[in-house]
C-alpha cells in the first residue's frame, strides 16, 4: 500500500517560509518537516507569488492552495464559445433555459445541452444575466419540500395531519 496523501498546512507552511528566511534548503525543509523535498519544491513552484519568485508568504500560498482546490472542482458550464453566444443571444431575447435546451439540438444536431447547465452557468459565470430569466432571483431557491410537509415522506410513517 501506498502512502496517505497529505496537503500542507498552514502551519507547515509557515515554516517553510521561516526556514526559506533563514537560507535553509529545500532537502532540508522537508528532512525538518518530514516531508518529501519534491513536496517543499511544488510547494514553492504553485504557490510562491506569481511576479515576483524571490519570496514567500505562508498566507497568501495557503489562499492559493485552497482557491486552486476548490477550483478544481468546477468544470466550465457551456464550454463552446459558439453555443454560449447562442444561449447568451436567447436569454437577451426572453427565452428560458427549457427553450434553449429543447431549441438547441434542433439547431446544432449532435450538440446536447440541458437546461439545468444553462442556470448554473447563469448563477456561476455569468450572473449580469440572471436579470433575463423569467423570474430573476439573484439566489437560487432549494428544491425539495418544506418543513410541514417533512413528516409526511418518511419511509414507514403515515401523516395524518
Amino acid at each position: 500500500m501506498g502512502r496517505k496523501h497529505s496537503h500542507l498546512s498552514i502551519e507547515e507552511r509557515e515554516m517553510i517560509g521561516i526556514m526559506l528566511a533563514q537560507g535553509e534548503s529545500q532537502r532540508e525543509i522537508g528532512r525538518r518537516l518530514g516531508r518529501h523535498h519534491t513536496t517543499i519544491s511544488r510547494e514553492l513552484e504553485h504557490n510562491a507569488p506569481p511576479v515576483y519568485k524571490g519570496y514567500y508568504l505562508a498566507h497568501k500560498a495557503h489562499e492559493r492552495a485552497i482557491k486552486r482546490r476548490i477550483e478544481s472542482h468546477q468544470r466550465p458550464r457551456l464550454k463552446n464559445q459558439q453555443i454560449k453566444e447562442y444561449v447568451v443571444s436567447k436569454l437577451k431575447d426572453g427565452w428560458s433555459p427549457e427553450q434553449i435546451a429543447g431549441r438547441i439540438a434542433l439547431e446544432y444536431p449532435g450538440f446536447h445541452l440541458g437546461y439545468e447547465a444553462i442556470y448554473q452557468y447563469v448563477y456561476r459565470e455569468a450572473p449580469e444575466m440572471i436579470r433575463c430569466l423569467a423570474r430573476g432571483h439573484r439566489k437560487r431557491y432549494q428544491r425539495g419540500h418544506s418543513r410541514k410537509h417533512r413528516q409526511s415522506h418518511i419511509p414507514g410513517r403515515i401523516s395524518l395531519a
